[in-house]
C-alpha cells in the first residue's frame, strides 16, 4: 500500500486450518503491530481464494485489485489497527 503499512504474508498447513491457529497468529501480529505504533496492515490475496472470508471475519477491508507476479487476480486489502 505505502512504506508505511506492514504487508503481512502468513500460510497455515492444511492439517491446521480450521483449528484456529491462523487467527491466534493474526491476532498476536496485529497486537505487535499496534504496540510499535503501526495503524494499518494490508495483505494480498487471490480473488478465488477461501482466505478472502477469513480475512474479511478479522476485518480487513477490500481496497482495491491487481494482477499478481503469475497474473492471477488477486485483492488488495487492508485493516485499521
Amino acid at each position: 500500500m505505502d512504506d508505511k503499512t506492514p504487508e503481512l504474508v502468513i500460510s497455515v498447513l492444511p492439517n491446521f486450518r480450521g483449528k484456529g491457529v491462523g487467527s491466534e497468529m493474526m491476532q498476536g501480529l496485529f497486537d505487535l503491530l499496534r504496540a510499535r505504533g503501526y495503524k494499518q496492515t494490508s495483505l494480498s490475496v487471490q480473488k478465488d481464494n477461501p482466505a478472502v472470508r477469513f480475512y474479511k471475519r478479522l476485518g480487513y477491508e477490500i481496497t482495491g485489485e491487481r494482477l499478481d507476479h503469475a497474473n492471477h487476480e488477486d485483492f488488495l486489502m487492508m485493516k485499521q489497527l
